[in-house]
């Protein structure tokens, strides 16, 4: 048999390229997550760095909503063997990440509330920084206004665990 008969058949998704994606999906799943929790809030995309722990466990969440979700769908809709379900996955685990990275930020109730402003919470830390937004305590509303507090040995930043949720966010997010 010729060879360019034998490859014919083959799949595209050998060992080596599904060793590589999986880093790749893993930090796309755990930075998607973020965008949604992050975009809920107003902040920019730019300020978002997802840390080895989110990415495992984001990855890992969102890839078995994504897997479970495409199983349902393909018995729904009669995919068939014939399509390449892969692509598929990936978009649904996209989806799902920012979905909950949504739900998130709507449904939070507790934060936390630098000292130093108490007007403020702390919607992420990234790196050394923690990354804050103001609030309109009257009607929980964020205000846009974004500041970074570092995270070092030198400036004692205290915080205070506190229950302010959940924010007025959907008005806010459906004004974006």
């Amino acid at each position: 048999m010729p060879e360019s008969e034998n490859t014919v058949g083959k799949s595209w998704l050998t060992e080596g390229v599904i060793l590589f994606l999986i880093p790749v999906l893993a930090y796309f799943f755990a930075f998607q997550y973020e965008c949604g929790y992050c975009h809920t809030f107003g902040l920019p995309s730019y300020f978002i760095k997802p840390d080895l722990t989110e990415i495992l466990i984001f990855a890992t969440v969102t890839m078995g909503y994504a897997i479970l979700c495409f199983w349902v769908l393909n018995a729904w809709l009669d995919l068939g063997t014939k399509q390449d379900p892969q692509l598929a996955m990936v978009f649904l685990g996209a989806m799902l990440a920012a979905a909950m990275g949504n739900s998130e930020a709507l449904h939070q109730e507790s934060f936390l509330v630098p000292s130093s402003n108490t007007n403020a919470i702390v919607i992420r830390c990234y790196g050394d920084k923690f990354i804050c937004v103001t609030i309109d305590p009257s009607t929980k509303r964020p205000t846009k206004t974004f500041f970074l507090l570092p995270m070092t040995s030198e400036q004692n930043v205290q915080f205070s665990l506190q229950r302010i949720g959940p924010l007025n966010l959907e008005l806010f997010y459906q004004a974006r």
